[in-house]
């Protein structure tokens, strides 16, 4: 006996309900409230919303057709992924989904899919509603047919949200997941290198303030979401979701909007814009840990270092320094760390100690080598109090033992 026959046998004047079954009250339909009608699909119907805006369309300060100038190169550059560098914006679909919950886990559900892409002259914003449990394999399929056009797919924090809770609905529906054969780049990672410097809050909602100047009309938060959706199953009030669908179509067009706003910061030909002395300094370490030291040489030497704070220009300091060290600039490197000794900012044991390592093989001068050694044994002990116990005496060992060297090597002269 399956569950069906169970379900019936225990109340058999009522039956198991099918997707066709799922009506709005009369007079009370979602399309009253948005650009957007009932589809088909081979498992029932869903509700789709479509949205479309020109390219002439700013949102904020951003003007939508500087898309079109965009390629493969910038997004491989921001993301050092290769499985990218064929990225076409033309080819790419944006996702952003709400769920029954923001804190995920198995029991948590997509209700409302959102996806932007660009067609023809427009950038189009389609968004599928889940309008009960029942059309949860509809959405899905809808999904899959619209992802079946394009390449890529582009998220904020989707790999750890948005496309795991997707992939856990498709995997209990018995559904063949799009979502596993296509290059994914989740602009949160990168956004983050980028921005985190000069705003602790990288959320979607604030680098659209920040960097667009977007300011969302009558926006509702994104915690209140899923009691709206569940007020909506119980009250069937179509109209409590037009908020919901507006926060999501914001969402996306924010997304498309900084995944291009980023692709254009690593461009070799930077807009004018896009020169904060902070994010130049990010951008020089996201060259850094990709190991292009004539690049982030090259980005930070544009920084004006004189604005930034004390914190940033410790990490400066350290960053061309240690660029120059790579390239065998010597002269430059000497320059650049004795110029953050003399500044009289907050002590710093790295500096100290690449002095002396360059005087002592490098320069061959013993007396400027043991000098720099002394001041680093003298500052460091200051520091000894807020530091572990193993590594101060690492460290000091390894000075003395640095003092003695040169000290032998003085006496031997």
């Amino acid at each position: 006996m399956d569950l069906r026959e169970k379900l019936e046998r225990m109340d058999p004047h009522s039956g198991v309900r099918t997707s066709a079954e799922v009506s709005m009250p009369p007079g009370r339909r979602l399309s009253d409230y948005l650009p957007g009608g009932e589809v088909s699909t081979p498992y029932g119907p869903c509700f789709s919303v479509r949205w479309e805006y020109d390219l002439d369309h700013y949102h904020g300060s951003f003007q939508l057709q500087n898309l079109l100038t965009l390629s493969g190169k910038e997004v491989q550059t921001l993301t050092f992924d290769q499985s990218l560098s064929g990225f076409d914006f033309k080819r790419a679909a944006f996702i952003d989904v709400e769920t029954s919950s923001l804190s995920g886990g198995v029991g948590t559900f997509a209700f409302l899919i959102g996806v932007a892409y660009l067609e023809n002259d427009s950038l189009c914003v389609e968004q599928y509603l889940m309008r009960d449990f029942i059309e949860e394999p509809n959405l899905l399929h809808l999904l899959s047919e619209r992802l079946k056009s394009f390449s890529y797919l582009v998220t904020y924090n989707g790999k750890c949200f948005d496309t795991s809770i997707l992939s856990a609905r498709y995997l209990l529906n018995r559904l063949k997941s799009p979502l596993d054969y296509l290059p994914h780049l989740d602009l949160l990672f990168p956004a983050r290198r980028l921005w985190r410097r000069r705003f602790k809050d990288c959320s979607l909602t604030h680098l659209e303030l920040a960097l667009l100047d977007f300011q969302r009309v009558e926006d509702i938060p994104s915690h209140l979401i899923p009691h709206i959706y569940f007020d909506y199953l119980r009250d069937n009030d179509p109209e409590m979701l037009v908020p919901v669908f507006n926060h999501n179509r914001d969402d996306l067009v924010s997304l498309v909007a900084l995944t291009a706003t980023a692709c254009e910061l690593v461009r070799e030909d930077r807009p004018y814009f896009l020169t904060h002395p902070v994010d130049l300094l990010s951008l020089g370490r996201h060259f850094y840990n990709a190991g292009e030291y004539q690049k982030t040489a090259s980005i930070l030497e544009e920084t004006p270092e004189g604005q930034l704070s004390a914190e940033f220009r410790r990490e400066y300091h350290f960053l061309l320094g240690d660029c120059c060290k790579k390239l065998s600039l010597w002269d430059k490197a000497e320059e650049i760390w004795s110029a953050y000794l003399e500044s009289g900012q907050t002590f710093c044991l790295h500096f100290h100690l690449e002095l002396a390592k360059l005087y002592e093989h490098r320069i061959k001068d013993l007396s400027r080598a043991r000098q720099m050694t002394l001041m680093a044994l003298s500052g460091f002990e200051n520091l000894t109090s807020d530091l572990g116990q193993r590594f101060v005496r690492l460290q000091r060992e390894k000075l003395l033992h640095r003092l003695n060297r040169i000290e032998r090597k003085q006496l031997r002269n």
